[in-house]
């Protein structure tokens, strides 16, 4: 019986150390799976690929003169109009259309790569009804052009 006793003894310790040792691991694996919680939630957002072109775009742009459309092309200008038309742009990408200097309208720009952001032409769209232009500069000139829809193409030059 002593035999049978001192027995029971040791098995009875041995399972007290195996007990303690799981609920140490249960504890490293539960710290070790919120540390990798806290590294994801600080990761940098991604970087804008547009920010150059919107910053050069930022500012308060007159219209020179559109030509328009098809086999007869015409070119309207404020002088022909009768009235200034203006194009400020802002870098948290909203755009407000002025009409001899006053406030028309205000909404939305946003700066892709094509109809499909798949060429590398650069193309706006603006608005909430989205008007799609392709746009280049050239020196102080932001030109844009409407050549695929309906052949009109606008000129505006950065007021200082």
């Amino acid at each position: 019986m002593n035999k049978a006793l001192i027995l029971f003894s040791i098995a009875l310790v041995i399972s007290a150390f195996i007990g303690c040792k799981n609920k140490k691991e249960v504890q490293q694996t539960e710290s070790s799976q919120t540390e990798v919680v806290v590294k994801k939630a600080t990761l940098p957002p991604p970087p804008d690929p547009f920010a150059s072109i919107a910053n050069k775009l930022n500012g308060k742009w007159q219209w020179v003169k559109t030509i328009c459309c098809g086999r007869t092309p015409k070119e309207t200008s404020p002088s022909t109009v009768g009235y200034t038309t203006a194009l400020g742009f802002a870098n948290n990408r909203e755009l407000t259309f002025y009409r001899n200097d006053s406030i028309q309208t205000k909404g939305k720009y946003k700066i892709t790569f094509g109809l499909n952001n798949d060429e590398s032409d650069t193309m706006i769209i603006i608005g909430d009804t989205p008007r799609y232009g392709y746009f280049r500069f050239k020196e102080d000139t932001l030109i844009v052009d409407y050549g695929y829809i309906d052949l009109q193409t606008e000129f505006y030059i950065k007021k200082k």
